[in-house]
């Protein structure tokens, strides 16, 4: 009736960088595909590229795509990498 949850791995847990991207919407575009499928994920700016965005202009360096190590063959197949 009362059964321990298992305790996730740190393999798991472990987020690796899937992709990079040009544009805010392309990035976008790919997480919500990626979250339709059940593969967790998000992005994030590089270097400065947070200050552009907060300022109204684009990333100049782009959006790194992360998903969970253990979905990363099945992501990259998705989105066609």
């Amino acid at each position: 009736m009362f059964r321990k949850k298992k305790d996730k791995t740190e393999d798991e847990l472990q987020m690796v960088k899937l992709c990079n991207v040009a544009s805010f919407v392309d990035a976008e575009s790919k997480l919500a595909r990626l979250k339709t499928e059940g593969i967790p994920c998000y992005r994030m700016e590089q270097g400065a590229g947070g200050y552009h965005t907060v300022m109204g202009g684009p990333s100049p360096v782009g959006y790194d795509i992360y998903v969970a190590l253990r979905d990363a063959e099945r992501a990259a197949g998705i989105l066609g990498l």
